[in-house]
């Protein structure tokens, strides 16, 4: 039956997006003060990350192609009460952020070049960006990946992604506009650079937040008992060594995920 194969993991997802949101929090105040900061949250989804975000004091705007996610995220707007605008055109917004968020989104743009270079129009100078985005080659993501939890999709091209997902196996709609197309390292490196951002990894201030709260980054109910279980444990200390920000062996193969933090170059 269609959607089903990933409906749990998903459900999941939605229900941690406040955890992910405090994680951007704690990440983004060792940059800026987010007290008063302008922020953009592009690809929003059901809006956690930008509820966490208002809630500790900055004006954020969100986006994101999903009518039903932003017909959630405006039910909670009006729940807490939270001043939050709904971003609808992206060309009125020039030089006006202090930060814009890219979780788990970069991925899904259909043209990223592009997409960045008009998202950097957008930030003030100096400003930053957030990326979190899933690595094409590490072995976890080859094997299962983080999107529909089959093997080897993470390899794949956009459009042969869609053609398995939704003419082979028939768990996706064929007029599905964002399928993932995951990166090497070498070309995000490129794709960043390119559009105008230098950047470096924020992966081991992630780890260490994320061994005393999973959910902020692990959805699956598997990984999550495997973290408690060793944040028990001295092992626990010992991810969090071998996690690191170098741009070598461990983030180009192994690291599922990155978290990066971009600065806006000097025109």
């Amino acid at each position: 039956m269609r959607f089903n194969r990933n409906k749990v993991l998903w459900e999941k997802y939605e229900q941690f997006a406040r955890a992910r949101g405090r994680l951007v929090v704690q990440i983004l105040s060792h940059y800026i003060p987010i007290n008063g900061a302008t922020i953009l949250d592009f690809g929003c989804g059901t809006g956690g990350i930008s509820l966490e975000l208002s809630a500790a004091g900055a004006a954020v705007s969100a986006f994101d192609l999903n009518e039903k996610k932003m017909r959630v995220f405006k039910h909670a707007i009006i729940k807490s009460e939270l001043d939050i605008e709904i971003l609808e055109k992206m060309d009125n917004h020039n030089a006006r952020y202090d930060a814009i968020i890219l979780s788990d989104v970069i991925e899904h743009l259909i043209d990223p070049l592009q997409d960045l270079f008009k998202l950097k129009r957008m930030l003030k100078p100096c400003g930053l960006l957030y990326v979190s985005t899933p690595n094409q080659y590490s072995p976890l993501n080859i094997l299962v990946d983080p999107h529909f939890s089959l093997p080897i999709i993470s390899l794949l091209q956009r459009k042969h992604v869609k053609s398995v997902l939704a003419d082979v196996l028939k768990q996706q709609p064929r007029d599905r506009i964002d399928f993932p197309q995951l990166f090497s390292l070498k070309k995000l490196d490129k794709l960043l650079r390119s559009s105008g951002f230098s950047w470096h990894f924020v992966n081991s201030r992630v780890a260490s937040f994320a061994i005393h709260h999973p959910e902020s980054v692990w959805n699956r109910g598997t990984h999550l008992k495997i973290i408690k279980i060793l944040e028990k444990t001295n092992i626990a200390s010992a991810i969090e060594k071998i996690v690191n920000d170098d741009v070598g062996f461990f983030n180009m193969w192994l690291n599922p995920t990155w978290y990066l933090v971009a600065e806006k170059s000097p025109a």
